[in-house]
């Protein structure tokens, strides 16, 4: 993992902040470093604060169901796989 996991109070204060996966995070950086960087998701700015690495497990992960979520309420979300570096 490079920098950090999305913190309950990214949450409380509804900062802006994204934890890419592995394949995003080559796919939009290419191999230079993601943190500190800006990602459009839905056409809204997110500072990447975190990037996972290629993940080595037998559990049952799916990269496939895997998606980014923007809150716009406590009880609303908006969710895709769409991003772009901003």
């Amino acid at each position: 993992m490079e920098g950090r996991w999305i913190s309950p109070e990214d949450i409380a204060e509804r900062r802006r902040v994204a934890f890419l996966g592995a394949i995003l995070r080559r796919k939009l950086f290419s191999g230079t470093p993601a943190i500190g960087e800006t990602v459009r998701i839905d056409g809204v700015k997110f500072t990447v604060v975190g990037s996972m690495d290629t993940k080595f497990s037998d559990s049952n992960y799916s990269r496939a169901t895997t998606s980014l979520c923007l809150f716009r309420t406590p009880r609303q979300a908006s969710c895709g796989t769409r991003a772009t570096p901003a």
